[in-house]
């Protein structure tokens, strides 16, 4: 059942729980997702601006709210960032780097979410 216009919901798609969200604020946030622009996401959502600007500033305070609402991860997977993606991207940047300085790095942090490699233990009391 779809909220009657102007009423406020729950929405679960975007990972965002126990927020409420019109369905304006949902749309704009989704289009911005999608890649477009903060002015041309609240255009497309329908809110109006006497510039530009103005319509920026609306985008940015749905943003904001959504930011607040949702933990890190789940903004970072809403962007695109799975650990599928990153996972992809490290690979591909051991394969394709330009310095071995990069590639030594990709592998690092691919060693370390592998387990391969662990952080150093501080000593007791802190000191080396």
């Amino acid at each position: 059942m779809r909220p009657r216009p102007g009423r406020m919901f729950t929405e679960d798609k975007m990972g965002i729980k126990h927020s409420k969200f019109s369905p304006r604020q949902i749309k704009c946030l989704e289009l911005y997702f999608s890649g477009l622009l903060m002015k041309d996401a609240a255009r497309a959502a329908g809110y109006r601006g006497a510039s530009d600007q103005a319509l920026c500033n609306q985008a940015r305070a749905v943003i904001n709210k959504y930011e607040q609402s949702a933990s890190a991860k789940e903004i970072f997977h809403r962007a695109g960032a799975s650990e599928v993606r990153i996972a992809q991207l490290l690979t591909s940047l051991v394969q394709n780097a330009k310095s071995e300085s990069a590639q030594l790095k990709a592998l690092s942090i691919i060693a370390k979410c592998l387990g391969m490699q662990r952080e150093p233990e501080e000593p007791y009391g802190g000191r080396k």
